[in-house]
């Protein structure tokens, strides 16, 4: 965010671009400096000559972007139980080298909403942020299937912001067209509690699963393991078991949510 207000308030835009095309051309200079952040992203991944795996390796236990974080930062302030676990080293999710693709997600974000400012008609927005979706969504599938650059949320890949910028143009849309078209605002009354109490939820979520997280039911198992061992697990796969578990504290939440709406 500090990254993408520093370009919006330093880099000039060009006042004089008119059209349909001005959604582009009025703001070239920001797209330029966000795409030039891409190439040095894509410098660092694929070119530091990273000791042990040599350059362009960008696998879980060995890449240019776990390297420099480690040698900036130092291991001891990094995570030692990371979401790709048991297969890479200790790792920092809001590292060095992710922090430039970011800046892109975010940069899509600002895209979405001068779409708003640029289009007056429905159907204006709607093409356009559909368009958008459909033509990030299968380059960021190409980079990941063609093997060049596949999927990697800790990474924060290329292909996986692509890939996840069209698909949030896709939700973004279709909740323009339930919400500000149809005006179908009961459907998405649980969502719009979440809107309206984020900060608060999310804290709240935090916390209640650290402290579940740390009173144990005996010497192995916390009651945060416990209920997702013994409600989910002990019927279910591992990834229908985690699927079902973690949407049911989302559910949790929901209430909480509605709750503090009545």
């Amino acid at each position: 965010y500090f990254v993408n207000s520093v370009v919006l308030l330093a880099v000039p835009e060009r006042k004089s671009a008119s059209g349909p095309s001005a959604i582009f051309t009025r703001y070239i200079y920001q797209w330029m400096v966000i795409l030039a952040l891409q190439v040095v992203y894509l410098i660092l991944l694929l070119g530091v000559n990273v000791p042990g795996c040599g350059r362009g390796h960008i696998g879980r236990a060995c890449n240019a972007g776990q390297w420099i974080d480690r040698n900036l930062f130092g291991p001891q302030h990094m995570y030692t139980r990371p979401t790709c676990r048991p297969t890479c080293v200790p790792w920092d999710p809001e590292g060095v080298i992710g922090t430039f693709t970011a800046v892109l997600s975010t940069f899509l974000g600002v895209h979405c909403g001068r779409v708003t400012l640029h289009f007056v008609s429905h159907r204006q927005r709607v093409v356009h942020w559909v368009g958008a979706a459909l033509l990030l969504m299968p380059l960021g599938m190409l980079l990941h299937f063609t093997g060049w650059l596949p999927f990697n949320k800790n990474l924060w890949s290329s292909s996986f912001t692509l890939f996840l910028g069209g698909l949030a143009g896709c939700f973004l849309t279709m909740a323009y067209i339930i919400i500000d078209v149809m005006h179908w605002e009961r459907a998405v009354f649980l969502l719009r509690a979440v809107g309206m109490n984020p900060i608060t939820l999310y804290m709240g979520s935090e916390l209640l699963t650290t402290i579940l997280s740390q009173i144990y039911w005996d010497d192995k198992w916390n009651l945060y393991s416990r209920y997702r061992d013994t409600v989910w697990a002990s019927w279910l796969a591992d990834a229908p078991a985690s699927t079902f578990f973690g949407l049911s504290l989302v559910t949790v939440w929901l209430f909480v949510g509605w709750r503090m709406m009545v």
